[in-house]
């Protein structure tokens, strides 16, 4: 309203007949005002318009979030207006919000966890938490600078909608307390009888007075600098403090501390394993390691137990080698070499220099290194082992033996092993052989690399085993025939021949029976004339 320049008190002017009375007095509230006053009445709103107020109450809504109102379209019949309250009701009881009053001086951080979810940096608010699940909230208050009114606490107010408010009580600690006046010993006798003043276990000494306890005098320090060089040296503390009454006071450094007679020493210049300082196995003591208990040697890289070298098969180093500082140093013949963490590995003493694949990245590239091909005997057949078990879980190693002689094995599988690889096969429980390469690298690590098709003997052709079995049967068939025949017409050749014979050797006597009568008989007719 024009001329109107009072800003609005925060209070309400409304009369009994619900009419506003400061209109002509004052400013209408601030949307801050509005959302203090709904804040601290506890009121949620729910703004409902119609088509011409929509852009204005729903930007309304969006600047008083902190309140957890809620807009919603209006039909212009009133025909949702049940739907819309139950729909802002479920919103509400669903939607768990916090805020908080502001202090200048405080900075406060949130760190929710909604129900079923990961804590979130700066999450102050979660929505649809249902029935019996909980949303969890941890703040931090930082304090950016100290009241400059001088005072030591304030309150601060936490908002949750649609519960009570959580009232936090700030104490500030500006200043410790022996650094108080009233806590400051003036001229102290712990100072060299009270050349200065003594606060928070220092001497803070008066003007013309210097050193630990104000016990030197300024205008002749410079007599006391020899004092300060080691040696015949003509450096002052090692040109890492200042001499103060013929001692050094070394000076800070952010790696960390300085120290000494002469400032020759500090705890952060010794030797680095691993890119950390004595292998962070130790500490640093004036440029030397002072290893923990378990560790040895300069920069306490070398634990003491040799449990690290102990082999499958219970030997130290596989009996093939030396254990020193925690790792094996295998041994070689003149035919045959061992590698691998524990010595276990047995390669060919030849290396060869081809460019081969490494597997053990995903992209496959070429890399330059020297591999050895597996000669050892019995080689193949461990490893084969390793794979029934690791790969398709069977084989004559059970899980344990498994773990124990296979874990030291990277496999990878392959639609084909390059030519120029040795391979070895092994037989699964279905017949079928898969076939491998075995690969040390340069690092003495064992590479299975594992041809993805197995070798499968083919399954036998039905049509021409039944064709011959038939044809057999039937072939057995005409030489059975054939032989009975035959041995017929040798039977009957053989009687014949012997009924000949017997034909011929006998003695046949040519005369006439007595009574023998022939069996034709002739009679003549009488009457016959012919």
């Amino acid at each position: 309203v024009v001329g109107i320049f009072f800003p609005h008190d925060g209070k309400c002017h409304i009369d009994a007949d619900n009419i506003y009375q400061a209109a002509l007095k004052m400013d209408f509230p601030t949307l801050s005002q509005l959302q203090d006053s709904l804040l601290d009445n506890k009121i949620l709103p729910v703004f409902a318009a119609v088509d011409r107020g929509i852009d204005d109450y729903k930007t309304l809504s969006e600047h008083l979030t902190a309140t957890g109102a809620i807009f919603a379209e209006w039909q212009t019949d009133g025909s949702n207006i049940i739907s819309l309250i139950e729909d802002a009701y479920r919103k509400i009881s669903s939607t768990v919000l916090l805020t908080n009053s502001v202090l200048e001086n405080v900075l406060v951080n949130y760190v929710g966890t909604c129900h079923n979810s990961s804590s979130v940096e700066g999450l102050s608010v979660c929505n649809e938490t249902g029935y019996l699940q909980t949303a969890n909230f941890n703040l931090s208050l930082t304090l950016t600078q100290c009241p400059p009114d001088g005072r030591t606490s304030d309150e601060m107010v936490v908002r949750v909608t649609g519960f009570e408010n959580v009232v936090v009580k700030i104490n500030y600690i500006c200043q410790c307390q022996c650094a108080l006046l009233q806590n400051t010993e003036q001229n102290s006798p712990i100072c060299s009888n009270g050349n200065g003043n003594y606060s928070c276990g220092q001497c803070q000494c008066r003007a013309g007075w210097v050193g630990e306890r104000c016990q030197c005098d300024s205008a002749n320090s410079f007599l006391d600098t020899p004092r300060c060089q080691e040696g015949n040296s003509s450096v002052v503390c090692n040109n890492r403090g200042s001499c103060v009454c013929g001692l050094c006071q070394c000076q800070t450094d952010i790696r960390g501390r300085i120290y000494g007679s002469y400032c020759e020493c500090d705890n952060f210049t010794c030797p680095l394993g691993n890119n950390v300082l004595c292998s962070g196995r130790g500490t640093c003591n004036c440029g030397i390691c002072q290893c923990d208990a378990g560790y040895t040697g300069r920069t306490c890289s070398c634990p003491l137990s040799r449990a690290t070298c102990i082999a499958s098969n219970g030997l130290e180093c596989n009996g093939r080698g030396v254990c020193e500082c925690g790792s094996c140093i295998c041994s070689s013949s003149s035919q045959e070499t061992y590698t691998g963490r524990t010595c276990e590995v047995c390669t060919e003493k030849i290396q060869a220099t081809d460019t081969f694949l490494d597997y053990t990245n995903s992209n496959h590239h070429h890399r330059s290194n020297l591999h050895f091909a597996i000669t050892c005997p019995g080689e193949c057949e461990k490893t084969g082992e390793c794979i029934a078990c690791k790969m398709f879980n069977q084989g004559s190693y059970d899980a344990a033996a498994c773990n124990a002689n296979c874990n030291n094995i990277t496999m990878t599988s392959l639609n084909q092993i390059p030519q120029n690889m040795d391979t070895c096969q092994h037989q699964l429980i279905n017949q079928c052989r898969v076939r491998f390469a075995i690969n040390i690298t340069s690092e003495g690590l064992k590479q299975v690399l594992i041809e993805s098709k197995q070798i499968c003997p083919e399954p036998p052709a039905l049509a021409p085993i039944i064709g011959g079995v038939v044809g057999g049967v039937i072939g057995l068939g005409i030489i059975a025939v054939i032989v009975v025949k035959i041995v017929f017409m040798i039977q009957d050749y053989r009687e014949f021949q012997k009924f000949e014979k017997e034909r011929k050797a006998a003695n046949w006597v040519n005369s006439e029976s007595p009574i023998y009568t022939q069996a034709t008989s002739k009679f003549k007719n009488p009457i016959y004339s012919g």
